[in-house]
């Protein structure tokens, strides 16, 4: 199984669109915005994976999966590219919109080869392991831009990202075999309510997450005072923190349900954290760095946790509708990137930068809701009741 290979889909992806999350302060001023503003980029990229992915993949529903999967790379190397030759801010905007729209189909087409070349019990690793990818993207792709970026100029970790596309590129064309395509007929049909609740986990965790994490150089900056490298190195402790939170999710997968009050539970703890240092600002640097930290620590393996469990179950409700249901789940993910980045910009817009883990506070508790409605059984679940 080309794992690794496949893996390196979501990484470059994931790359593509946060690779200039710790070069918000640089960018905006090069670019003559405010930082909020900066971050809406990071959310036109969001909202653009959101939409454009379940419409991408039913489209291409009964394609070969290999060729679209080199033709996204292609696009995704090209937009790059583009990003870092862009002469201003909307043009910037524009190649953020069509490698969200144009590139999202990469990851579900990634993840559903992997699950078609899987066997049952083996699926919920397999996925796992692929999607580790957007958990390396953190630990080291996007700390590199921004060393990268603080060294050479924020363009230089687009040049990066495109290079890197090239680099998947050339390993999916030689490693990755092609497989079988199964015709799906119907999709809607094929979702039920239990897994409906499912993407809403997704959703929440994510736009409870990126309230903040859309911020997190401006954030990290205000609690510490660390600049580019000190940035890198608490980004790196946040990949980790991801790549944890998958294996955790991993061996959960096989239990019935999402265990939803603990994952919104450590994000609402994780985010709370920071809200009293990053009111006093880096008069008290000491304070903030070991907030930051225990934030860094559990919130990113919270949110990440459900990520091989909804997705296997989504697998295994959808079958040859995978790429679809797959693609519907990454839409939440991205949805709630979006949603998550354009709330935190709002709050921080009119009440200053600690209205963004309050914000994600909000969120989260609400996700606590739906995680205690999931506790029961719906009507036409054909699973054991979900514990959350």
């Amino acid at each position: 199984m080309p794992i690794f290979t496949l893996m390196t889909v979501p990484f470059v992806f994931t790359l593509g669109g946060f690779v200039f999350a710790g070069l918000l302060e640089p960018m905006a001023m090069a670019l003559g915005v405010s930082v909020a503003k900066a971050a809406t980029l990071q959310a036109a990229f969001a909202f653009a994976c959101a939409f454009a992915g379940p419409v991408l993949a039913h489209v291409t529903r009964n394609l070969s999966k290999k060729p679209l999967l080199i033709a996204s790379l292609v696009l995704l190397a090209c937009v790059n590219g583009w990003s870092a030759l862009a002469e201003n801010f909307d043009s910037l905007m524009l190649s953020r919109i069509m490698i969200g729209g144009l590139g999202a189909l990469a990851l579900p087409l990634a993840v559903s080869i992997g699950v078609a070349m899987a066997p049952p019990e083996k699926r919920a690793r397999t996925i796992a392991g692929i999607y580790a990818g957007v958990a390396v993207a953190l630990i080291l792709g996007v700390p590199a831009g921004s060393v990268i970026g603080g060294v050479l100029g924020w363009r230089a970790s687009f040049w990066m990202t495109a290079t890197l596309c090239l680099v998947s590129l050339v390993l999916v064309a030689s490693r990755v075999p092609k497989v079988p395509v199964a015709v799906a007929p119907t999709v809607s049909g094929r979702l039920d309510a239990q897994s409906f609740g499912y993407l809403a986990v997704t959703l929440l965790a994510f736009s409870a997450m990126f309230a903040m994490v859309g911020f997190i150089g401006p954030v990290i900056t205000a609690l510490t005072g660390l600049g580019a490298y000190g940035i890198a190195a608490l980004q790196v402790l946040i990949g980790a923190s991801c790549l944890a939170g998958l294996r955790l999710g991993a061996g959960l997968a096989a239990k019935p349900g999402v265990p939803g009050l603990p994952i919104f539970g450590g994000i609402v703890l994780a985010l709370a954290v920071v809200i009293h240092p990053l009111s006093l600002g880096t008069t008290t640097a000491a304070y903030g760095l070991v907030a930051m930290v225990v934030s860094i620590l559990v919130a990113p393996a919270s949110q990440f946790g459900t990520a091989p469990i909804v997705q296997a179950r989504l697998a295994q409700a959808a079958g040859p509708s995978a790429t679809f249901a797959l693609a519907l789940n990454g839409s939440m993910v991205y949805l709630g990137q979006g949603l998550g980045v354009a709330s935190g910009a709002y709050a921080i817009g009119r009440w200053g930068l600690v209205a963004a883990p309050i914000t994600g506070v909000v969120i989260a508790m609400i996700g606590m809701g739906v995680a205690l409605a999931l506790r029961r059984p719906t009507a036409n679940s054909k699973t054991e009741p979900a514990q959350a």
